[in-house]
């Protein structure tokens, strides 16, 4: 199936190169995704819960807003419509981008922001959403040696980061930090 031509009905969306975490709101069932790049963008993707599915997210003509193995410009490949990611980085010195989670606990300051992170490198990101449009800024979160493996969120909406590396589940304890939570998870 190129470009959407005649899709199958089992197929709910296309156009993703390497899906890796989705979470949804807890709020409201919006769908968040992870969607790891071939080399220069690594980006997360947007489903409402109002969707009816056959969404087309672009590649492999596209990798993010770009066309594949650009950094810059807006992707023109496509000979049909499809949806940006709401969120993108350059992989420079990363790899894989670690879908997350919006955050719909008990700290204001981190409330309906979406977390999200970089399985190589470890740095943690906040997007945040203003009238449609989403920012993604690096984390203010310094942690050592880090393997970044996912995230979750427990019943009350808290969130919390495995690391893969020192087999360590940790829960962020806002407005800036992440502290330990246990040790030795398997």
């Amino acid at each position: 199936m190129i470009d959407g031509a005649d899709p199958c009905d089992e197929v709910w969306a296309y156009g993703l190169r390497n899906p890796f975490r989705f979470s949804f709101d807890r709020l409201n069932g919006d769908m968040y995704l992870g969607d790891v790049g071939q080399g220069t963008t690594e980006e997360v993707s947007f489903q409402p819960v109002a969707s009816i599915g056959g969404e087309n997210y672009g590649w492999d003509p596209c990798e993010g807003p770009f066309n594949r193995g650009a950094t810059a410009g807006t992707c023109t490949n496509l000979t049909t419509p499809h949806t940006l990611p709401i969120l993108h980085y350059n992989s420079t010195g990363r790899c894989s981008v670690i879908g997350g989670y919006r955050y719909r606990g008990s700290s204001l300051s981190a409330y309906g922001k979406y977390f999200y992170g970089d399985y190589c490198t470890g740095e943690i990101f906040i997007g945040t959403e203003t009238a449609g449009t989403w920012n993604g800024v690096v984390a203010p979160i310094q942690v050592n040696d880090f393997g970044l493996f996912g995230f979750g969120e427990d019943v009350d909406g808290e969130l919390y980061v495995a690391d893969a590396n020192l087999d360590q589940l940790l829960r962020f304890d806002f407005p800036d930090s992440v502290v330990l939570f246990n040790n030795g998870f398997e």
